[in-house]
Order: structure tokens, then C-alpha cells, then sequence
């Protein structure tokens, strides 16, 4: 299985009938099994089940909906229900930040996160995250290094 990347891309204007996620969205419920080398078959066939890291890199993401504006839409990056190896690194998050609940090893880094709490339904943290002592498997999840923009009174960081 070849690793996967969504690299340079503007993304914008993608939520357009729901608040309850943003423009780049993830699950990761249920497990598959694939090929470690994809020209490899039979007895000389190596698989395995946990998948390779996927990469964010280099995008500009913006959490607006032009039609119905912040109120629609509620994190740029949205990793929710058990997503797991991401690494998230040089992006500028415009109008959202970073979730992270429920996976392992997600890494979010070197990204600028601006003006995070434009969006009502997800508060005004750059980085929401469940804590270890509520979740386990959210033990191996880093945010080092990335730039917020915020105001006076906001957190960087919500952990229930």
C-alpha cells in the first residue's frame, strides 16, 4: 500500500450542510489488511493491518462556507473516531484548528493556525484533543511547534 498525501492544495468551501466537521474530515472504524509490497504475492506475501502514515503537507485550509459563512463548519482538520497515523505539518488552518480524539499517533506540526474561534461551533482552541487519562490511545498524539493566532482570552488547547 502506497503511502498516501494531500500536498499543496487550497481547500475551501466544503461543508456546506453540517457544523459537525470541516473541510478535511477522517475516519478510521474499521481495520483492513493489504499487501506491505504491493507486487509481492503468495507465500512470499507480507501483510499487515495497520496502515501507513498519511500526509497533510503544505495546504491552505479554509474552514468558511460561502454561503452560510463560519457558523457552518467546525474544525479545518478533523480527526475523529479512532484516525490514525497522520502527519500534519506546514499548513496555514484558516478559521479552524486541529481535533484529535480517539486514534494514535497523529503528529501536528510547524502549521499556522489563524483566527481558530471564527467558527461558533468549535470554540476558539487551535488544537482540541482528548487527554490520555480520558483515552488511551490519544497517548501518541503530538501538536509541537505551530503557530496560533488568537485573542487575548482564548486557550491554545482544549483537553476534556
Amino acid at each position: 500500500m502506497c503511502q498516501q498525501r494531500l500536498e499543496s492544495n487550497v481547500i475551501f468551501n466544503m461543508v456546506r450542510e453540517s457544523n459537525d466537521h470541516g473541510p478535511f474530515n477522517s475516519w478510521d472504524r474499521q481495520p483492513y489488511i493489504y499487501r506491505v509490497d504491493e507486487n509481492a504475492s503468495g507465500a512470499n506475501s507480507l501483510l499487515a493491518i495497520s496502515p501507513q502514515t498519511q500526509v497533510l503537507h503544505k495546504n491552505v485550509v479554509l474552514n468558511f462556507n460561502f454561503k452560510e459563512g463560519v457558523q457552518c463548519g467546525s474544525i479545518a482538520i478533523d480527526f475523529d473516531d479512532e484516525s490514525s497515523q497522520y502527519n500534519v505539518t506546514s499548513n496555514v488552518l484558516l478559521y479552524g484548528g486541529v481535533k484529535c480524539f480517539d486514534g494514535m499517533d497523529r503528529h501536528v506540526f510547524n502549521n499556522l493556525v489563524v483566527y481558530p474561534f471564527a467558527s461558533p461551533m468549535a470554540g476558539s482552541a487551535c488544537f482540541h484533543a482528548l487527554s490520555s487519562s480520558r483515552n488511551r490511545s490519544s497517548e501518541h498524539t503530538h501538536f509541537v511547534n505551530n503557530h496560533c493566532v488568537l485573542r487575548p482570552t482564548d486557550y491554545p488547547s482544549v483537553c476534556p
